[in-house]
């Protein structure tokens, strides 16, 4: 997807966090994102009240982690 298109994309390699590019996001990228974020907690085994805490560095928009 080039660099100039206004919604965002998701990527993910299994051994890292699931990211989100910045641009605009559909409800089918989060669902995407969410399910991504699944794998990877279950495959890494992270406990579930570190969840929350360990997606915040998915987001490469500003808008969304200030």
């Amino acid at each position: 997807m080039p660099a100039t298109s206004k919604n965002a994309t998701c990527t993910s390699n299994g051994s890292h966090l699931p990211i989100i590019s910045e641009g605009s996001l559909s409800p089918f990228m989060l669902i995407k994102w969410k399910m991504y974020c699944y794998a990877f907690f279950i495959a890494k085994h992270v406990a579930e009240e570190e969840q929350a805490a360990r997606i915040l560095i998915c987001f490469e928009d500003p808008q969304i982690i200030v």
